[in-house]
């Protein structure tokens, strides 16, 4: 039996119709060109010839909002406030294909990348950062599969 790690990663709309994302952790989304966020996470992703950012930021809900609507407004103030309403679109179909466990061939680790390689992800978050090729580097665990995905999950940073 495979695992599928979405103990630790299941992505999902923040509200209904958003284009926030979040997941256990973080909150944020697809954009075209990084923000200017401080500590906020960003993701280069490069698969197939087709090159995606995705941008977040560390959240939780605070404890005292409990009823939806209210959560809702919290969550909307995020996306206005801190993502400046510059979210691109995501279908349904591409979260659903975010949430699968892809079982990927190869992951290896790589300390620089050639600009005209394909299947990388940059992971950057606190000036630290992280690169990872489906074609070369040190192996690593399916574990990080994650990686390929907007809004992974890396635990303390």
């Amino acid at each position: 039996m495979a695992v599928t790690y979405d103990f630790i990663y299941e992505l999902m709309r923040a509200y209904n119709g958003s284009n926030l994302l979040v997941n256990k952790w973080l909150i944020g989304g697809k954009v075209e060109k990084f923000l200017d966020i401080e500590n906020s996470v960003m993701q280069y992703i490069k698969m197939n010839g087709q090159v995606q950012r995705f941008q977040s930021i560390h959240f939780s809900v605070p404890f005292y909002l409990r009823k939806e609507k209210k959560i809702e407004e919290y969550l909307r103030k995020i996306e206005q406030n801190v993502f400046k309403n510059a979210l691109l679109p995501i279908s349904d179909e591409e979260i659903d294909n975010y949430n699968k466990y892809w079982k990927l061939d190869y992951i290896g680790y790589v300390f620089e990348i050639d600009d005209n390689e394909d299947n990388i992800a940059i992971w950057r978050y606190k000036n630290k950062l992280m690169m990872f090729s489906l074609h070369r580097g040190k192996v690593l665990s399916d574990a990080f599969q994650i990686f390929f995905k907007p809004l992974a999950y890396k635990g303390d940073a």
